[in-house]
């Protein structure tokens, strides 16, 4: 059967967070029937962020605007990808050398329940390569870039997806937006016919 458009106020390209204020980063893709940056008839997929490119190399920049959009003023503060630590307030392209400075905090580990959602998910998001005056992730450059053997390596999962961390309080009104596009999509049933309503793990979900 035919199942009518959405009509909740997601846009294609959006972004949120699996769970506030550490989560897996999530990419909101449209289907074709939704035109760029469509905020009607969102019948897309939501996917992961993957690791590779500039955050890979260290660059804060598109971690920051990731949390700016989320309604973080602030910006990052960590940012990881499987086991490892990508950005945090001493480790980051451009951070100064802190002789002394305490032992880095290991990378979040997903639960096994966000492990297995992520695993399932599309990568909608990699070789970012932001400027730094972005205002949307979606807005950001894609550079890929080769290895040493000239190949461009690919998106792994439970290796590269993007955990981040955002610094100081929500925007309220960030986070009320997304609350009524949550509460939107479950009275619309929006999960039945693919299309972008998100069933998260239920200990993930934010507080």
């Amino acid at each position: 059967s035919h199942q009518a458009p959405s009509t909740c106020p997601f846009a294609d390209g959006a972004i949120r967070l699996s769970s506030y204020p550490v989560g897996l980063l999530l990419l909101l893709k449209a289907g074709p029937s939704a035109g760029p940056r469509a905020a009607k008839n969102v019948t897309g997929t939501w996917g992961s962020v993957c690791s590779l490119g500039d955050l890979s190399l260290g660059y804060r920049r598109t971690a920051d605007i990731a949390c700016r959009e989320l309604g973080y003023a602030l910006g990052a503060e960590r940012v990881s990808a499987g086991d490892e630590v990508l950005i945090s307030p001493t480790k980051h392209r451009g951070a100064p050398a802190v002789v002394g400075a305490a032992e880095e905090k290991p990378a979040p580990l997903l639960s096994p329940e966000l492990s297995s959602f992520a695993s399932e998910l599309p990568f909608h998001g990699s070789w970012l390569s932001c400027g730094g005056h972005e205002k949307l992730l979606v807005d950001c450059p894609v550079k890929p870039m080769r290895d040493a053997t000239w190949q461009f390596p690919r998106c792994e999962h439970g290796r590269h997806e993007l955990v981040l961390s955002c610094a100081g309080l929500r925007d309220r009104v960030a986070a009320a937006r997304e609350g009524l596009w949550d509460k939107c999509a479950a009275e619309e049933g929006a999960g039945a016919g693919g299309s972008a309503s998100l069933a998260l793990p239920q200990r993930n979900r934010r507080s």
